[in-house]
């Protein structure tokens, strides 16, 4: 009798704890990779530019993947520096040119920059798989 009440009443507030937003995740590969050191640090990002993830992964191999869970459908964008060295930051030399490797999303093309959020999004809709190819210059 408890639960038929508390259905009724569930049912009149019209919240079904049974029925769940389908939720989304992503399989990203990153690829080429020079170093077998240090540390993946991986920002993801939804459409509008806003940050919703960090991710810190070891590196050991010139391949390594993550693996994100429990993102609602939708566009994301995702940029990533491999910290070589363990120091925390992307390394640049005197000019701001990047020391390490790094990459975003789509492969979008970097130039004096990183592309816009627009040119980096991808969809998330059940399982999504991409892969992204560190630059180094």
């Amino acid at each position: 009798m408890r639960i038929f009440i508390l259905n009724v009443i569930v049912a009149l507030l019209g919240y079904s704890p049974l029925v769940l937003e389908p939720m989304g995740s992503i399989k990203v590969k990153f690829e080429g990779l020079i170093e077998t050191t240090g540390k993946l640090a991986i920002v993801l990002l939804d459409a509008d530019g806003n940050q919703v993830g960090e991710y810190w992964i070891p590196v050991d191999d010139t391949t390594e993947t993550l693996n994100v869970d429990a993102l609602k459908p939708g566009h994301y964008a995702l940029k990533f520096f491999h910290d070589a060295n363990n120091n925390g930051t992307m390394d640049t030399n005197w000019a701001g040119i990047p020391k390490e490797s790094f990459g975003v999303s789509n492969n979008a093309r970097i130039v004096l920059g990183l592309p816009s959020v627009k040119e980096m999004l991808f969809e998330v809709n059940g399982m999504t798989e991409i892969v992204i190819k560190a630059k180094r210059f």
